[in-house]
């Protein structure tokens, strides 16, 4: 399964305590889903609330955290 966090064009995002709830109905429905969370417009979100689902991602081997350079940090010349 794949989301981003935050959402773009939206700007929406997913807590991290919503997203451990629903890995764990995940984990009794379909034991073998993968989860990516992208993060790429993470560094934009301006509430500090938000969260990195990075601890999510070292609690549980079958989510991955993805980030980018080339959104806040314009490197995308780097690839």
């Amino acid at each position: 399964m794949f989301y981003c966090n935050p959402n773009n064009p939206t700007a929406t995002y997913v807590g991290a305590k919503a997203t451990r709830d629903f890995l764990q109905k995940l984990n009794s429905a379909s034991p073998e889903t993968t989860v990516l969370v992208d993060e790429a417009y993470f560094d934009y979100v301006t509430d500090p609330d938000h969260e990195t689902h990075v601890p999510v991602a070292l609690e549980n081997p079958r989510v991955i955290v993805a980030r980018t350079f080339s959104k806040a940090y314009g490197m995308a010349g780097l690839r």
